[in-house]
């Protein structure tokens, strides 16, 4: 079976988005992920579970897949497709789209810049069971 989906909107990697706070616990300090990058995730788990057919979540797919992921940009700054791509796994195994992200659940991943669209920027997910 192959799920198609979609996320509308800017893809910050999580990567680039941290702050620094101080362990409550033991006062070190620890490295989270800022509220930009934890609001994107929220919004793009919420996407994911709203799209994905109720018949895929049912079934409680294990993989493999293989996952291609087409991302459009608002302009053409450069950026890494890597981080974005974490992010979006990120948030597939947060949906519970996919149980994991490891390389024996996803056996192939494409990622593919399709350019700029001012307009909307957006990324599409297609996911094939294998």
């Amino acid at each position: 079976m192959i799920i198609k989906l979609a996320y509308y909107g800017v893809i910050h990697a999580k990567k680039n988005n941290k702050r620094i706070i101080t362990n409550p616990r033991s006062g070190k300090p620890m490295i989270i992920s800022n509220a930009k990058a934890r609001d994107q995730e929220d919004a793009m788990m919420a996407a994911f579970m709203a799209q994905t057919p109720r018949q895929w979540r049912i079934a409680r797919r294990t993989g493999p897949f293989e996952i291609t992921i087409r991302i459009w940009e608002r302009d053409h700054r450069r950026r890494d497709l890597d981080n974005q791509a974490t992010a979006i796994l990120d948030a597939l195994v947060l949906a519970r789209v996919i149980p994991d992200d490891s390389s024996q659940i996803v056996t192939k991943l494409t990622v593919e810049y399709m350019g700029a669209d001012r307009t909307d920027p957006h990324a599409e997910i297609t996911i094939d069971e294998v």
